[in-house]
C-alpha cells in the first residue's frame, strides 16, 4: 500500500497477507499521524481518497478516520475507478515487466527503490487530472471512461 500528492510518493508499506479492516487500521493508518507529517503533505492538510477495499469501505475503519479528524473523500459505490494511484500502480508495474527476480524480498527490495525513484511530475499530473477525470465521468454518466 502506498500514498502519494502532487508532491510525490509518500509511505510504502508491503502486505503479505490478506487484508481486513481491523488489519488495514492497525498496520496501515493507525498511525495516520505519519501521513500528515509526511513530506508530501507540507501543508498538514489532506483529503484521504480510498478505493472500495472492503477494509476501506468497513464502517469501523470509517469510524477510525473520524476519530482521527481525517477527512475522506466520498467513494460512490458504483462508479468507474477513478483512483489515480491505480495509474501510478501502473507506472511501477511497467517499469517491473521486464525484471525477474529470485525472491520476494529482492522484489520488495526493487519495488521500494522503484516507487521511490517515481518523479513529482508524475504525481503532480496525476493529481491534476481529477478535475478532467471527474469531467468525464459526469460526462459519461458514470460509466466508465478511458481513465
Amino acid at each position: 500500500m502506498g500514498c502519494f500528492s502532487s508532491n510525490g510518493v509518500g509511505l510504502l508499506e508491503r502486505v503479505i497477507v490478506s487484508m481486513h479492516a481491523k488489519k488495514y487500521q492497525k498496520d496501515i493508518i493507525n498511525d495516520i499521524v505519519a501521513f500528515d507529517e509526511c513530506f508530501i503533505f507540507p501543508l498538514k492538510e489532506f483529503i484521504f481518497q480510498q478505493d472500495l477495499a472492503p477494509p476501506h469501505r468497513a464502517k469501523s475503519t470509517q469510524k477510525f478516520l473520524e476519530r482521527k479528524g481525517v477527512e475522506i473523500l466520498g467513494w460512490p459505490d458504483n462508479s468507474p475507478d477513478m483512483n489515480s494511484i491505480e495509474n501510478l500502480w501502473s507506472i511501477l508495474k511497467s517499469r517491473l515487466k521486464l525484471m525477474k527476480f529470485q525472491s520476494s524480498d529482492i522484489l520488495w527490495n526493487v519495488v521500494q527503490n522503484e516507487w521511490y525513484a517515481l518523479q513529482t511530475r508524475i504525481c503532480k499530473n496525476l493529481v491534476s487530472s481529477m478535475p478532467r477525470r471527474l469531467r468525464l465521468v459526469r460526462k459519461c454518466k458514470g460509466y466508465s471512461t478511458k481513465y
